[in-house]
């Protein structure tokens, strides 16, 4: 079945009024392993209930996009060192384009590795001249950074490589074959004297300068009990990141979602989902410095060897952020509308929005809403923040399971605070796993009867005659761990998951025997102090490579003015662009205000109904990786 008849098949289910995802299953019952994606699937049931009626493709201008391939294809083919602008030229088309062409259609990846040899040739010479000459620009971008970025080898023998027989940038290897050779005859077998030169992209692990001291809001005027997510803040409040990368932090520890999918149990499953749920909070402990509000319009994309994300800023009254995020082994995608609130004394963050996981091996769905964040002594005193309210994980699809976690409450002595736990239940709210630990740096799961015999032994040993003021304080605290769900194993029925008395002056149980740790938290590197208490994953997510802005689309943050000239300590220019950028945007709403009919749509996500929860959310209607951005408006 070919795309066009896979399009019918979708206008078909759409006219009956099936969802993508019921569109999806019924195409999994019949085609099986030729079934469409689930991306192309919900890309067009959306095209198709806003209106469209066509199942081909949109007319375009130029050549047809097959003529196009093939033009690329025969340019490669003549010359395999052919640069990708090169290619753009004898194409007509963008840079971005002909990167898509040359790896999703041709499936094609460059080698860049240069065998140099140590007895020259002129040629050889000038070719060790460009390749130094490259490093030294490299270099001159960015000086703290070089070292990091290059692997030097030794001088080792190289047998049957005579100097002619080099790689150096050439396209044209299909994926997972090797490398064609420029052969050589000789009479005997050689070998060469030769030093490796790689050129090894990691990211940055510091920013190019520290940040600003720790600030209060005396400064500022503002109303108990305020919305304060609208107001536009001094820049010294701020780090130099954007809301939408402060999102693409939920990536982090994208590894316990493919350690989802690979569990053959739907528990083991649903508590490694629970466990990246709380792992994306952990980078929010300590960091203080309030992240860029971002542009109407305004894009964020990253890609690892495991994940890209795409973020959009889809509204800015009232503010929301969407973002869609894939792999081979998941789906990642939601929106947040944060909410910020000033009480004197404390600052509430309210991240409203349905987050959810999909698990297309098992055709399970999570769902989530993140929980609220409180940052103390706004006005006075050591800044500290925590967690606090519940967090639930619901399973769609297989055994409809739960994870009903908690945040605890920070006592007044400070014992509890980053504290989770909560139990994983089935429909009967039967207890199958219970999940404890720190949201800033660890998770670990273990049998409901551990917990119980753990809470036994300690019974004991408070009733025995050499029992301890200490034995019985453990004891209390083992008590002040039933939050509704803690009770005997006998008691399966749960009616209030989150109500507890907390238990001051007592200690924590850091670890219950036979737990297994789902999640641990990676050190922050020992200069995250100096800048705005990073974590090495943050500190790579403003990075702008040199060649990153021939592909970028034109409205990612990297990309913003202001937040770069606060990166670099440009404090007074960071200010001045944030409001230029502030008014340009009035300016842009005025004018669409002032053409009726002409409200602003997103160009990568529309508004639709989730599904899995029923509620309001931003589908991701696709594209967005086919680097064509010839008509996204200027919004920098």
């Amino acid at each position: 079945m070919d795309e066009i008849e896979y399009r019918a098949v979708i206008k078909y289910f759409v006219l009956k009024g099936l969802t993508a995802t019921g569109i999806k299953k019924e195409l999994d019952s019949t085609l099986r392993d030729s079934s469409p994606s689930y991306s192309t699937v919900k890309k067009w049931t959306a095209e198709f209930k806003r209106g469209r009626s066509s199942i081909n493709d949109n007319e375009r201008s130029g050549p047809p996009k097959t003529a196009t391939i093939e033009k690329i294809h025969n340019a490669v083919l003549n010359d395999r060192q052919v640069k990708v602008r090169e290619l753009a030229d004898i194409a007509n088309i963008s840079i971005g384009r002909v990167h898509n062409i040359l790896h999703e259609h041709l499936h094609m990846k460059k080698l860049s590795a240069r065998w140099v040899p140590r007895s020259l040739t002129v040629d050889q010479k000038r070719i060790r001249m460009n390749v130094c000459q490259e490093c030294l620009n490299v270099f001159k971008l960015n000086p703290t950074n070089f070292l990091r970025r290059f692997i030097t080898v030794d001088e080792i023998w190289i047998h049957h490589y005579p100097p002619e027989m080099k790689q150096s940038k050439q396209w044209g290897v299909k994926a997972g074959g090797s490398a064609p050779k420029k052969t050589k005859t000789v009479s005997s077998a050689g070998k060469v004297m030769a030093t490796v030169f790689r050129v090894l992209l990691f990211p940055r692990t510091s920013l190019p300068v520290p940040g600003h001291s720790e600030v209060n809001l005396c400064s500022m005027t503002l109303q108990l009990g305020k919305d304060i997510s609208k107001t536009s803040m001094p820049v010294i409040f701020n780090e130099p990141l954007s809301f939408l990368q402060r999102v693409a932090e939920y990536m982090e520890y994208a590894v316990l979602l493919k350690q989802a999918s690979q569990q053959e149990s739907p528990i083991l499953r649903l508590q490694y989902v629970a466990a990246f749920a709380v792992s994306a909070l952990a980078s929010n402990w300590e960091r203080f410095g309030k992240p860029f509000n971002p542009i109407l319009g305004e894009t964020y994309e990253l890609q690892r060897e495991d994940f890209r994300i795409i973020c959009e800023q889809v509204s800015h009254h009232p503010p929301v952020s969407a973002f869609y995020a894939d792999s081979e082994d998941f789906i990642f995608h939601g929106s947040i509308h944060p909410k910020l609130k000033f009480w004197g004394k404390s600052l509430e963050v309210h991240p409203k929005g349905i987050v959810t996981v999909e698990l297309p091996k098992w055709k399970e769905s999570y769902t989530w809403q993140n929980v609220n964040c409180i940052l103390h002594n706004v006005l006075v005193g050591q800044l500290w923040m925590e967690q606090s309210g519940p967090l639930e994980v619901r399973q769609h699809g297989g055994d409809n399971l739960k994870a009903k976690l908690c945040f605890v409450k920070s006592t007044l002595n400070g014992k509890d605070v980053h504290r989770v736990e909560g139990f994983i239940t089935n429909q009967e709210k039967r207890k199958l796993l219970f999940l404890y630990g720190q949201w800033t740096d660890i998770l670990r799961s273990c049998e409901p009867s551990l917990y119980e015999e753990t809470l036994e032994k300690i019974k004991l040993e408070a009733k025995s005659p050499q029992g301890s003021p200490g034995h019985k304080k453990v004891l209390a605290k083992l008590h002040s761990l039933k939050v509704g769900a803690f009770k005997p194993l006998h008691q399966d029925a749960i009616e209030e998951p989150f109500g507890s008395t907390v238990v001051d002056d007592i200690p924590i149980v850091d670890e219950i025997p036979g737990s297994v740790t789902l999640w641990e938290a990676t050190p922050r590197p020992s200069n995250s102090s100096d800048y705005y208490q990073f974590t090495t994953f943050a500190m790579s997510l403003n990075e702008l490579e040199p060649d990153m802005e021939e592909i970028l689309c034109p409205t990612d943050s990297r990309l913003r003015p202001d937040i770069r000239k606060l990166e670099n300590g440009d404090q007074d220019g960071a200010a001045s662009e944030k409001a230029r950028l502030e008014e340009k945007q009035r300016n842009c709403r005025k004018a669409r205000k002032q053409k009726k009919g002409n409200e602003y749509a997103p160009r990568w996500f529309q508004s639709g109904i989730s599904p899995y929860t029923g509620q309001e959310d931003w589908i991701y209607l696709g594209g967005y990786w086919d680097r064509n951005y010839t008509d996204v408006e200027d919004i920098f």
